[in-house]
């Protein structure tokens, strides 16, 4: 089933935000495709940038 634009969007906008706000811990150049789980609409805030930051993370793209 799909998620409804309105929630869709703000999904969006959240991992935009989250990725600025960390964009000056982050390695440059890259570039990064986020595909989202089942259930993402659930997470809090925190809980979405936790993801992320692990995420990226792994991935190798977080400056020491």
């Amino acid at each position: 089933c799909a998620l409804p634009i309105l929630l869709r969007n703000q999904i969006k906008r959240r991992g935009y935000y989250i990725v600025r706000t960390l964009f000056p811990s982050l390695k440059k150049p890259f570039a990064a495709v986020f595909f989202t789980k089942k259930g993402v609409q659930k997470l809090s805030f925190e809980d979405s940038k936790l993801e992320i930051i692990a995420l990226l993370n792994k991935a190798g793209l977080i400056k020491k």
